[in-house]
Formats: structure tokens, sequence, C-alpha cells
């Protein structure tokens, strides 16, 4: 499966990481599901993610269009130079 979209803004994203706790009985352990992830759109470019069902694209996307913030992500994601907020949701 492939996700294809447009962008206006440069986002940048580097180093991108996202884990998630996994919580048994008697365990609990943290499992990567992105880990270094480092990349750019520019305004007009087209980006494709591309990968095998289970590689984290959709998690990726979740990520740059902040919707997962939790439990554990590491990194930096900017657009148009300026870090994820409220106000750029909004946008």
């Amino acid at each position: 499966m492939s996700f294809f979209f447009f962008l206006s803004w440069n986002v940048q994203f580097t180093d991108v990481t996202y884990k998630i706790v996994i919580k048994g009985m008697t365990t609990t352990e943290e499992k990567d599901i992105l880990n270094g992830i480092t990349g750019s759109v520019n305004p007009g470019e087209v980006l494709a993610l591309m990968g095998p069902s289970g590689s984290g694209k959709t998690t990726l996307l979740n990520l740059l269009g902040g919707r997962l913030s939790h439990p554990i992500s590491g990194g930096s994601i900017t657009y148009n130079d300026q870090p994820y907020s409220k106000f750029l949701k909004s946008r």
C-alpha cells in the first residue's frame, strides 16, 4: 500500500522515533514502531510513502499530522521551520 499527498508547507522530520508500551500480566516492554526516520518535503512536491504492511507508514503520517504524541516519540518535526503547535494544526 502507498500514500500520496501534496504539501504547501516545508516539512522536515529528523531522527523520528516512536515506541509503544506493551503491558503484560507480569512484564512491561517497549516496542519500536519507528526508529530514526529522516526526510523532508518542500512546497509543491509530492511525497510517496511506500512499504509493506506493518512497516509504519500510517504511524509516520499520524506523527507528521500531530495525531500521535504518546506514549513515546522522539526526534523533531518542523513545518516551515516551526515546531508543531495547536496553532499550526488549526491552519
